[in-house]
């Protein structure tokens, strides 16, 4: 078992330990409708990784039972989350090919997206702002990019929601992206991927004594999120152009001792969660700012072995789809 590191605050416990599950095998799971049946050539205009970088849980019970612990992710640079998002896209593009699919070159599938607004500078990035927690919260941020050859599209992109459903804001480019798909007589594939590093919980409740309780508690874990995704859009030969999508059944969590966490070496938003005297009349921290470290070599060699799983199945769904 891990060993766990406790800090007690006024009845709420911050843990922060390296956990590891077992590698799934991944598996998708959603509706690509009929396209792939009735097209003859797929394209990546798009292909997104979402890199999640921070991680915030607040728990706030009462005002004596409150307390917030903020991970952050150092260590990994821009420079390799975008090599490692245009190795992801060359990746699929050539498992695409080696089974068989007639893949419109780069250029091609991009230009199926022209109409389709794209994020700027081929980046989003996003921090955990102030806010009102009343409970209990997870917040998270992320640094997301898209492949050079296959940038970034913000309708196609919603990292917070927790099934990879891209909303309302999609269906006009999907009309503009699945339309020009249907001119190449093809299906277009946009895959999302999104990156995690840890497992975090926070909790409100009441301890042994019947005190409000709250407590936030965390686990190094890398992986995919269940809500990686792929966006499938086209068009039948009539009517209007629409979307089908899979996502993983579950979250695909691979085994390495990736990053190690030093803790109270990240800044976390105190507010009204600076230390207060326990009953003992002890000063106890309420908010902990931990970094979590990544060991550069073990991560990326974790990031191949994700996104390699990951196009792997979207090819073989893809294959089963065509029939």
């Amino acid at each position: 078992m891990p060993t766990r590191r406790n800090l007690i605050a006024m009845g709420a416990a911050i843990l922060a330990t390296p956990a590891f599950a077992q590698t799934a095998t991944p598996k998708l799971v959603g509706s690509p409708h009929e396209f792939f049946k009735r097209r003859k050539r797929v394209a990546v205009p798009a292909y997104h990784v979402t890199y999640i970088t921070q991680q915030q849980g607040t728990a706030a019970a009462s005002i004596g039972a409150r307390t917030r612990l903020n991970l952050m992710l150092e260590g990994l640079d821009e420079t390799t989350m975008q090599r490692m998002a245009d190795a992801a896209h060359a990746d699929l593009i050539a498992k695409l090919k080696a089974a068989g699919f007639d893949v419109l070159p780069d250029a091609e599938a991009r230009a199926l997206a022209a109409e389709v607004e794209a994020a700027p500078g081929n980046r989003d990035v996003v921090a955990v702002g102030p806010s009102i927690t009343i409970g209990k919260s997870v917040k998270i941020g992320w640094t997301a990019m898209g492949a050079q050859a296959a940038p970034l599209l913000k309708p196609f992109h919603n990292p917070t929601s927790p099934t990879g459903a891209i909303g309302f804001a999609s269906f006009g480019a999907t009309g503009k992206l699945g339309a020009a798909a249907r001119q190449a007589d093809a299906v277009a594939i946009v895959p999302a991927l999104v990156v995690d590093f840890a497992e975090m919980e926070a909790k409100t409740g009441s301890d042994f004594l019947g005190r409000a309780s709250a407590g936030v508690s965390s686990a190094l874990r890398f992986g995919l999120r269940a809500s990686s995704n792929a966006t499938l859009a086209s068009a039948y030969d009539k009517g209007p152009a629409f979307a089908g999508n899979w996502r993983l059944d579950k979250d695909l969590t691979l085994v390495g001792p990736f990053a190690s966490v030093q803790e109270g070496a990240a800044a976390v938003r105190v507010g009204t969660l600076t230390a207060q005297a326990d009953s003992n009349y002890q000063m106890k921290d309420r908010a902990r700012g931990d970094a979590v470290v990544v060991d550069l070599p073990v991560w990326e060699k974790l990031m191949t072995e994700a996104y390699g799983a990951y196009n792997t199945a979207l090819v073989d769904a893809a294959t089963k789809a065509r029939g």
